[in-house]
């Protein structure tokens, strides 16, 4: 008997050995991630490496692909006027829209029971909790959420009358129309996932909507060791080491294939450099966009056995001009800046190359983005006559003036590396234009500060020209109804809400701006869409710079890797990635 084992032994030590085929085929196939922070939680995660894990273990009713179309996920089909599934009812002011949103079925959460109804019901409730925190944007235009049967939910918005009762204040303006969000396809567009009953009502009870306890779910076991429809479950998690995932086996059917995998690693790893020499290494498969960008470029490319990823992300840095600012309001001047500035070098001297010019407020890979848009292309001679035209002359020092009034700016922005370089080259292209500006940083805590006390607040409008990132939703409309709309100039009677912050007012805008809530019909709304984008590129009451790139890097063996900008992050179709060995 001992010969024979040390027969084998030797056999298995040999090249070749003929136990060697079988182990190759049978060794557990591992992907790992290298995130440069340890999650926060799964539940309602509030950080991006949060969601990154959330996405192995939940799903939402609708997702978004790596080209931001929206795809089923839980849902079985995504309702819409031309399948019958979205459909108006009653008369006048008590009209209403309803949505009914098939399920898919044969889903099943991670322990085994089924994915029902019920699940969605109690997660809209939680979210109508002030106390969970959620962002209900389009939640609270939601009168109801019910139950058709196990398979099929409806949603119910509310009539005008239900709204003028409810909030007089922000339906204001909604005359007999019923209320209606163009989210409406995704169910619950802001739940990052749907969470089970069965495991949640044990925490917070039955009535997750008047649990005045509901915030212990975010320090509950459930949000450290969930429960999940997704295709991986949780095994391990070493606290500021790594946490590792196992495969469920199965092909779901609300996912996109089987995982080819069986087990994600997350490493929490701090130093990118430390990640880098791993992913060259073959140590690791990818280095999460958390760790990388854009200035990370020049070394990613020359790394041997790695590819390099850069998806133009939904932030993209814009000017906003104060149109309060007399010299501003004058659409030569904002043009004049516009043609002074040359997005090209800003991208190639700060981005590496890696970011996308922005044509304007629509991302290049939105549904609505007007691909006619021209842009303004830097062009110093064209900058010249306009400021020549409005009176401007140059003076001793290059600085242009005005009836004794310098054409200068306070230009303001919130830190952060890449746009302190971004200014600094911005100064010196305006000034070549003998336009001044002066660049300053403001802590974040006091540039987007809300209360209306904060002088260096956007709120406030002391700034000449700011710069800071928005971050574009699936909807452009829904994004300019916020920072453009005349509705929503921030100001003490409104309590300083809103996001058009350079008091921006063009009558033609808020009227194509109101018929886009309102409309449910997409035909119109790219319609509605293209003349917005040809209006604000017109008026210029915004500056899009750049849209951010968002960079990752990955093995060469590692398959099926498509980032999106999509708020879900790069593990969204985490079940279609494959390895494959050297």
């Amino acid at each position: 008997m001992r010969f024979v084992l040390v027969l084998a032994a030797v056999l298995l030590a040999l090249p070749g050995g003929f136990l060697e085929p079988s182990y190759a085929q049978t060794a557990p196939r591992t992907i790992t991630v290298a995130l440069a922070q340890e999650p926060d939680r799964f539940y309602a995660p509030t950080t991006q490496e949060g969601q990154l894990v959330a996405n192995l273990v939940f799903d939402p009713l609708v997702g978004l692909d790596d080209q931001m179309n929206p795809y089923p996920v839980l849902a079985a089909t995504i309702p819409s006027p031309d399948n019958g599934l979205v459909r108006l009812s009653g008369d006048g002011g008590d009209r209403r829209v309803i949505v009914t949103m098939p399920l898919r079925q044969g889903v099943t959460w991670s322990d085994g029971e089924p994915f029902t109804a019920d699940d969605v019901i109690y997660t809209w409730q939680l979210m109508m909790n002030p106390q969970s925190a959620f962002d209900t944007t389009v939640e609270d235009k939601l009168k109801s959420v019910d139950k058709i049967d196990d398979n099929t939910v409806q949603f119910t918005y509310l009539s005008a009358n239900e709204a003028h009762a409810l909030d007089p204040d922000r339906y204001k303006d909604q005359g007999t129309d019923p209320v209606v969000d163009p989210l409406y396809m995704f169910g619950l567009y802001d739940a990052p996932a749907i969470y089970p009953r069965h495991k949640l009502r044990d925490i917070i009870g039955d009535d997750p909507r008047h649990n005045a306890q509901v915030g212990v779910l975010e320090t509950s076991d459930f949000a450290r060791n969930p429960i999940g429809t997704g295709p991986f479950v949780l095994s391990s998690w070493d606290p500021g080491n790594a946490l590792t995932f196992t495969s469920r086996g199965a092909a779901l059917p609300q996912r996109l294939g089987q995982p080819a995998v069986d087990s994600v690693v997350f490493r929490i790893m701090p130093d990118k450099n430390d990640s880098l020499t791993a992913l060259s290494a073959g140590q690791i498969q990818l280095v999460a966009s958390d760790s990388l960008d854009a200035s990370d470029g020049p070394v990613l490319d020359t790394l041997a056995g790695v590819q390099a990823h850069y998806t133009p992300g939904s932030a993209w840095e814009e000017l906003t001009f104060n149109l309060d600012n007399a010299i501003l309001a004058d659409p030569n001047v904002r043009q004049a800046i516009a043609y002074a500035i040359d997005r090209n070098a800003l991208n190639n001297d700060v981005m590496a190359g890696k970011a996308v010019i922005a044509l304007g407020q629509v991302p290049t890979w939105s549904w609505a983005f007007d691909p006619s848009l021209s842009g303004y292309a830097p062009n110093s001679t064209k900058a010249n006559q306009l400021l020549d035209a409005s009176g401007w002359s140059r003076g001793g020092d290059g600085i242009r003036a005005k009836a004794g009034q310098r054409l200068s700016f306070k230009f303001w922005a919130p830190p952060a590396t890449f746009r302190t370089a971004l200014m600094s080259e911005i100064k010196q292209q305006l000034g070549q234009s003998g336009i001044e500006v002066n660049p300053e940083t403001i802590a974040a805590s006091q540039f987007f500060d809300t209360s209306g006390s904060v002088n260096q607040s956007l709120v406030a409008r002391q700034f000449d020209i700011a710069e800071f990132a928005w971050v574009s939703s699936y909807d452009p409309g829904d994004d300019a109804l916020y920072s453009l709309s005349s509705s929503n100039v921030p100001s003490r009677t409104n309590g300083y809400l809103g996001g058009n912050y350079g008091d921006y007012k063009n009558p033609r805008n808020d009227v194509l701006l109101h018929q886009l809530q309102a409309s449910l019909d997409p035909s119109f709304r790219r319609v509605a869409l293209k003349e917005a984008q040809s209006i604000w590129q017109a008026d210029l009451p915004v500056l899009p710079l750049l849209l951010r790139p968002i960079t990752t890097a990955t093995s060469t063996s590692l398959g099926g890797f498509r980032p999106t900008p999509g708020p879900a992050g790069e593990t969204w179709n985490i079940e279609q990635w494959s390895l494959t060995t050297p």
